[in-house]
């Protein structure tokens, strides 16, 4: 897990553990920290399970490669479609749609 995800799950974690906090039980069977640790390990897999596996890298190989692309898609010599740019959006935000919120 990258840095950043682990600050976002860390940010998860402590955002249930204060939601949660009032309805904690101390008399009921475990200790106290293993209920944050069942918190984390929960926001932890969660993260996998909502991860793509073409998950989008950067850095400078990223960045030459969209050098290349075409200005315009409304270019002539172009052999992509509208239709081919639509579906690739409606793909990619399908792909990403579970990352954000509703409102998002």
């Amino acid at each position: 897990m990258s840095h950043d995800d682990a600050a976002d799950v860390i940010q998860e974690v402590f955002a249930s553990v204060a939601k949660a906090i009032g309805r904690f039980d101390p008399s009921a069977k475990g200790r106290f920290r293993g209920w944050p640790w069942t918190i984390t390990r929960n926001k932890v897999r969660n993260h996998y399970r909502r991860r793509s596996p073409f998950e989008a890298r950067g850095g400078d190989t990223a960045i030459a490669l969209l050098v290349q692309l075409p200005e315009s898609w409304d270019d002539d010599n172009s052999e992509v479609t509208r239709d081919d740019v639509r579906a690739l959006y409606h793909r990619a935000r399908k792909l990403i749609r579970a990352d954000f919120e509703p409102q998002t």
